[in-house]
């Protein structure tokens, strides 16, 4: 990851999402696989949180599915500096 492409004041699972998603582009998951896959040993609601912030910042994209959960995956943004913080 370069240094424009990461969020300012990110935090480590916020960065090892990113890494994640740059390196697996089309890796899509639960908060919970992204705990304990993209994120191994992993505070699910630290994951939440990361997940949350980086989906506002286009960066990641939530898609609902029919029960109500959510799937994670790449956002629009991700790779650009469009929509990160200064």
């Amino acid at each position: 990851m370069t240094r424009d492409d990461r969020p300012t004041g990110n935090s480590s699972e916020e960065e090892r999402i990113l890494d994640h998603l740059r390196s697996h582009p089309a890796a899509i998951d639960t908060i919970r696989g992204v705990s304990e896959w993209w994120v191994p040993d992993s505070d699910p609601r630290e994951i939440a949180a990361a997940l949350e912030r980086l989906e506002s910042l286009g960066l990641v994209l939530r898609c609902s599915r029919p029960d109500g959960s959510a799937l994670f995956a790449a956002g629009p943004n991700l790779g650009s500096n469009k929509n990160e913080p200064e």
